[in-house]
């Protein structure tokens, strides 16, 4: 026998004393709700919420047990549930979810949170003194979690809180406004014969234990589901049943979205008799990575539109001195000709020009055959592109130079892929190509006395980096753009010194384009306002979309949302209890449209 931890006593419980009391066991728990009915005249609260949280039961796993009819319970459920089999624990890509930041995600609505942030019940609480909150767990963790705000804790095996549950939800009066029942006997099952098949044909699908634990705790949620439907007053109390996992099971967050990690799949339903049936599926890769930009239009024409750091000393490349320490630098963006067109183009440049090929300092652009060439030290380095790949072709490209001080060697690449020079992957870098605070970093034009050409170019996510971009990185990571979104998750954020998105709604047709780099404005750095790029008077700013394949923007928050989150549940809860969620609590889940089927026709 397990004990039964009651703070408050309500109408519907055996008084066994104030406060934190430790009381009887399971059968004077029921017996005690069996009896203290209330008067005829009682007002019932309406609207009430039942959580089942089935532990380690990833999504896959109740897929690919509701195929072979052993959850038939669930199965039932869903003819009249939103429901999804793609759900999400955690949106986080760095963290690695487990059952404690399941919980934890689930009792707080947050995914960023401090060790004081409160936690669902408390904020039901706050809004509702008279709420009433019941918690049944099998991990003792979990009911600790809960401990200080529930007006009814038991603990112990999933039969053993299946019972209490069972004579929760059958006695007579008012019953809790949020129960919360936690099993966790398919966790179990999967720590003990593992949750996935590690090999053979059935590499990466539920062990045969996960199943049969899965169809174990299908049962319990029948039993408690009969419970629940046999109350005299079922209909008039309004029930919203959500039965969630807390993550995956498997500690594999490999994949190249959050949606393919093993941890982070989780099942949720979401269940009432007023629903019909509607299942969410989650997004394909390509969805919500549509390319949308509004950015400044460069023309050609002699040196009016350009866009240039306010600060001529910052992003310089200086050779270091002898015994000094090595720095190199990259130099990334993305360049599209909207129109197509001929003649070049700077497209970002550090440079004094001086015809026909002096001066200090380096620059990129374009010549008349479409390729992609950069000047420093008097020389033009026109580069092959292997992929045979134009410039001029409408479609958007990434531009990659290295200027390699510790090899010695400067570096362009197209689209990810090392041009080559002549025949040689790169041109010896033996000179200093800086100009101290004689020119700005500049977009665009620069100024030159015999330039003239009709061409119009896009520039956006340019990024300046203090070290030289390996090869193999560039290559995998050169589509990504929206790094500032990205953060410390990006492994080169240290690096990035400086990043101009120029492609942001917010800053569409002002006059300046931010540094988004942490040393930036936007971050309030050490750079701020010296490394803000000011545009030229005549430039035309123009938006537009994109699904090429050379664009990879970061995966929107309403890409994450597509299904359902864990912090979506307690928004879900809240808002059917009648609660509205203030911003301030800076709960990070959303309400979903629910199934609602008009009874009257059955349609």
């Amino acid at each position: 026998m397990r004990n039964i931890f009651i703070r408050t006593i309500w109408k519907l419980a055996v008084f066994c004393g104030m406060g934190a009391t430790l009381c009887a066991c399971n059968d004077d728990l029921v017996n005690g709700l069996r009896t203290d009915y209330p008067d005829e005249d009682f007002a019932y609260h309406k609207n009430h919420v039942l959580w089942i949280v089935v532990d380690g039961a990833s999504g896959t796993a109740v897929r690919e047990a509701n195929n072979d009819r052993r959850v038939m319970t669930l199965k039932g459920m869903m003819e009249k549930a939103l429901y999804t089999f793609d759900g999400l624990a955690d949106t986080r890509s760095d963290t690695l979810v487990g059952n404690r930041l399941g919980w934890e995600n689930l009792l707080t609505g947050m995914l960023e949170r401090s060790s004081d942030t409160p936690s669902v019940l408390e904020r039901l609480k706050a809004l509702d003194g008279e709420s009433r909150i019941a918690v049944l767990a099998s991990e003792r963790e979990f009911s600790d979690l809960c401990k200080d705000e529930a007006d009814t804790i038991c603990w112990g095996t999933d039969e053993q809180i299946t019972k209490d549950a069972e004579a929760i939800l059958s006695a007579k009066g008012e019953v809790p406004s949020l129960t919360i029942i936690e099993y966790n006997g398919v966790q179990q099952a999967g720590l003990e014969a593992g949750f996935i098949v590690p090999e053979g044909e059935r590499a990466g699908w539920p062990t045969d234990e996960v199943i049969a634990a899965l169809s174990e705790t299908d049962q319990r949620i029948g039993r408690v589901m009969t419970a629940l439907q046999a109350r005299p007053d079922y209909s008039a109390e309004d029930w919203l049943v959500v039965v969630t996992s807390n993550y995956g099971g498997v500690a594999d967050n490999t994949g190249e979205n959050v949606y393919e990690m093993k941890d982070r799949n989780t099942f949720t339903l979401m269940y009432n008799e007023r629903f019909g049936e509607e299942r969410i599926l989650a997004p394909s890769s390509d969805e919500g990575l549509v390319y949308k930009y509004f950015t400044p239009a460069y023309s050609g024409t002699g040196a009016t539109d350009y866009a240039k750091v306010n600060d001529p000393s910052l992003f310089d490349f200086k050779l270091p001195a002898e015994g000094e320490d090595t720095t190199s630098y990259t130099v990334q963006f993305m360049v599209c000709y909207p129109n197509g067109g001929e003649n070049w183009l700077d497209f970002v440049s550090k440079a004094i020009q001086t015809e026909p090929r002096g001066g200090e300092g380096w620059e990129t652009g374009a010549g008349n055959i479409s390729g992609f060439l950069s000047r420093f030290d008097g020389k033009r380095i026109w580069t092959i592109q292997d992929q045979a790949s134009v410039l001029n072709d409408k479609k958007w490209h990434v531009l990659t130079v290295v200027f390699d001080y510790k090899k010695q060697q400067f570096r362009q690449y197209t689209d990810g892929h090392l041009d080559l020079h002549g025949n040689a992957e790169f041109e010896p870098l033996t000179v200093d190509v800086s100009t101290g605070d004689k020119v700005p970093l500049t977009i665009g034009q620069i100024f030159r006395s015999s330039t003239s050409t009709t061409v119009q170019i896009y520039v956006t996510n340019v990024q300046v980096y203090d070290v030289a971009l390996p090869a193999d990185f560039i290559a995998e990571n050169y589509k990504l753009s929206g790094l500032d979104e990205l953060g410390k998750d990006y492994p080169y954020w240290d690096n990035l010194i400086g990043y101009w998105p120029c492609d942001r709604e917010e800053d569409y047709e002002g006059e300046v384009l931010p540094d988004y780099s942490q040393y930036g404005s936007i971050y309030g750095g050490v750079n701020a306002g010296k490394s803000d790029m000011t545009l030229s008077a005549n430039v035309l700013w123009q938006q537009g979309m994109s699904e090429e394949t050379n664009v990879k923007p970061p995966y929107s928050k309403t890409y994450f949302q597509t299904s359902i989150n864990l912090v979506d549940i307690p928004f879900q809860t809240f808002q059917w209890l009648g609660f509205t969620v203030p911003d301030a609590w800076g709960w990070t889940g959303i309400g979903r449209m629910l199934p609602y089927k008009d009874l009257t026709t059955n349609d």
